[in-house]
This record gives structure tokens, C-alpha cells and sequence, in this order.
């Protein structure tokens, strides 16, 4: 899944009700970007990793919904194109990890060693940073922020064998949560009006495969 704040896994099981009508379960694992996101480098440093100035987490989402599936113009003949509206929705669980970066620390006599900190924008200059650290980092320290989801999108099914599924999906997502995330460090001054929120809308495209069983 690729989608406007980000990229992520779908596995979804689905059930037919009768000719035209399918029922079923989904799972999503997805990371969700705040909009004021941009990746950065320190100046001074060619060997320097990007990472993003004043961020203090990362959010991620693990979604588990109900989702129904009408086909709205069926396949007339092999080879051709059936187009079928998706919608569903469910609960999405928020899951916000802290920010570690690799932070320059003097040793003396103008080296330098790179050490791990989570990031603290009180503490930190941008000048002070190397880079982002390992991805695993911080996964201990995870925070839960629940919440609700709903999508609805139209499907794409070209696959030119009737036991194979290969689809193109394409619709809107919202994930809600019941607190803000904070994923961004909001400035005294808040010159460039950064906030942070509950509800993100994306808009995502699936490329769903997978297999047919009767």
C-alpha cells in the first residue's frame, strides 16, 4: 500500500455472499507522516543522515477492520476488467515511537563521538545532530494511541485467470484517533503554524494479490 502520508502492508480474507457481493476482514500495518515532515542534512558533515528537525515521534497504525465488497461492473469475458466499490472500517491503534538520533559529543581536542539520544528539542540544535539512528531504536518505548478508521475505494480486477486475484485499489482513508499524536515539537513562536492532530486522511493505492478458493 502506498498512500499520501506514507506506505504500508494490507492483508485482507474475503467471503462471498452471493454473485456480486463479498464480505470480509482486513488487516493494515501502515506509518502515517505529519504534513510538515522534510527530511534534513547537517550541513557540515558529507557522511551525515537525513532525519527530520523537531520531530519527537513516529506513528505508526495497525488498523483491523470489516469490509464489504459490491461489484459494480462484472467481467463480460476473459481478459476484461471488472470494477468493484470497497468500503469498511474498524479500529486503528496507534502506536507512536520516540525519535533517537545520533548526536556529535566532543571528546577533546576536536574529535568527536556520535551518540545515541532521544531527541530533545529543548537540547538539541540542528548543528548537534549527525543523523537519524537505527530504526529499531525506541521500539521499547512505544506508546498506544487508539483509535478508528474508515475507507472507501474502487478495485481493478485484471487478472486473466478466474481462481488468481490481482488488483488495483484506489480510495480515501481516515484514521481518527481519540488524542492528538504528538509527532511534531510545537515552537514557542509557531511561525509555520505546526499543529498536531487526531484525524489524518490519506489517500491510498493498493496493489492486492493473492488466490481464490471454493
Amino acid at each position: 500500500m502506498l498512500h499520501t502520508r506514507g506506505y504500508g502492508l494490507n492483508f485482507r480474507r474475503m467471503y462471498y455472499l452471493n454473485g456480486y457481493n463479498k464480505q470480509g476482514w482486513e488487516i493494515d500495518l501502515v506509518n502515517l507522516r505529519h504534513e510538515k515532515e522534510v527530511n534534513i542534512y547537517n550541513p557540515f558533515d558529507n557522511s551525515a543522515r537525513g532525519f527530520v528537525y523537531g520531530k519527537l515521534n513516529t506513528l505508526y497504525s495497525i488498523r483491523a477492520g470489516y469490509i464489504l465488497d459490491k461489484i459494480l461492473v462484472d467481467k463480460t469475458d476473459r481478459g476484461t476488467i471488472s470494477i468493484d466499490l470497497v468500503y469498511g472500517g474498524g479500529l486503528s491503534l496507534g502506536l507512536l515511537k520516540p525519535v533517537f538520533l545520533e548526536i556529535y559529543e566532543p571528546v577533546g581536542g576536536g574529535s568527536f563521538i556520535l551518540s545515541t539520544e532521544r531527541y530533545d528539542p529543548e537540547i538539541h540544535d540542528y548543528l548537534d545532530i549527525y543523523g537519524r539512528s537505527s530504526f529499531f531504536t525506541g521500539f521499547g518505548e512505544m506508546k498506544m494511541h487508539p483509535g478508528v478508521y474508515g475507507k472507501i475505494g474502487v478495485a481493478f480486477d485484471f487478472d486473466i485467470l478466474d481462481n488468481k486475484v490481482t488488483t488495483l485499489e484506489t480510495g480515501l482513508i481516515a484514521d481518527f484517533f481519540f488524542d492528538d499524536a504528538p509527532i511534531m515539537f510545537i515552537p514557542a513562536n509557531n511561525d509555520e503554524n505546526i499543529s498536531n492532530h487526531r484525524l489524518f486522511m490519506q489517500v491510498y493505492l493498493n496493489f492486492n494479490f493473492g488466490k481464490k478458493w471454493n
